[in-house]
């Protein structure tokens, strides 16, 4: 049992981090749908249910999480390196944890009923993460052409998170006059900001891996 445990510590093999980092990755456009679902009025008889999906799917990652730990442990040469593989599941789960957060705030939230503004960020987000999905897959794969125009694709939309996260904040000062629904609200916002910071964040990951171990 010790030698059997041994040899596969010191075996060449992946460790299977790629297929975990995609496992990951694709759980992520789900929850920012379902979440966008959260921000229409058509579905607000619908959060509880929703974000009860979304932190089913956010506890899927953080399990998936734990195994790419436990397969570092396991694991004496990786395909990359070691602190790239863990730096790129915790920005992976950083994004799921976020966007948790996103639905958690609005379930609570029982003022909320609609707001273009929000419907607008969120549908950056679904964006977002479906270029994480294919970020992850070009970076197993090595295609680094593919992989280096998903990293700008990020940019860009991070870009767009902030002058729609700017104009709502703009639009709720001049416009909320309710305390309790401006204190929401611009949480909801600020959370969202930073769910564009945390996708940015796979991209840096992804990128400093491209540039040392893709050719």
């Amino acid at each position: 049992m010790l030698l059997d445990r041994l040899i596969r510590f010191i075996n060449p093999g992946d460790g299977g981090f790629f297929e975990l980092f995609s496992e990951a990755a694709s759980r992520l456009p789900e929850m920012a749908m379902l979440f966008q679902k959260i921000t229409s009025p058509e579905f607000v008889e619908d959060r509880h249910v929703l974000a009860s999906k979304i932190e089913q799917l956010e506890q899927a990652n953080d399990d998936t999480a734990h195994q790419v730990f436990h397969n570092l442990a396991e694991t004496f040469i990786t395909p990359i390196d070691r602190v790239d593989i863990h730096y790129l599941i915790q920005a992976i789960d950083d994004v799921s944890d976020y966007i948790y957060a996103c639905s958690r705030t609005l379930d609570w939230d029982s003022t909320y009923s609609s707001d273009p503004f929000l419907q607008h960020m969120s549908g950056i987000l679904v964006q977002c993460t479906q270029e994480i999905v294919h970020l992850i897959e070009d970076l197993g794969t090595r295609k680094r052409q593919k992989l280096f125009h998903h990293i700008e694709q990020l940019h860009l939309l991070r870009r767009e998170m902030e002058i729609a996260y700017d104009r709502a904040m703009e639009k709720l000062y001049e416009r909320e006059n309710d305390f309790k629904k401006f204190i929401k609200r611009r949480e909801l916002y600020m959370i969202l900001q930073e769910v564009g910071d945390k996708c940015q964040g796979v991209a840096h990951v992804a990128e400093n891996i491209a540039l040392t171990n893709v050719g």
